[in-house]
């Protein structure tokens, strides 16, 4: 292998660990982690939930908290964002 084959392997292996960081940094799971370690305290029970939760709802958790909005819906029900609770609606 010459130089620059080997410089550029070296490139993509670096490139590929930052978009792996970068997108696990930017999880949906990871946001609404962030958000309920900021509303109510670090604690490891978030991660417990989120991590057990339907897959649909924590995007749609996410997506909410990156527009800043106050609630969302997952099927047709309506959830704050503060918490994740319904708004019995």
């Amino acid at each position: 292998m010459n130089k620059n084959i080997k410089g550029a392997i070296v490139v993509l292996a670096i490139a590929g660990v930052g978009f792996y960081l970068y997108k696990k940094a930017f999880s949906p799971e990871s946001i609404v982690i962030k958000k309920l370690d900021v509303d109510f305290g670090v604690d490891s029970k978030h991660g417990t939930f989120v991590r057990s939760a339907d897959k649909e709802y924590i995007k749609h958790w996410a997506k909410a908290i990156k527009l800043g909005a106050e609630t969302f819906m997952h099927n047709g029900k309506q959830y704050f964002t503060k918490g994740g609770n319904a708004t019995n609606k």
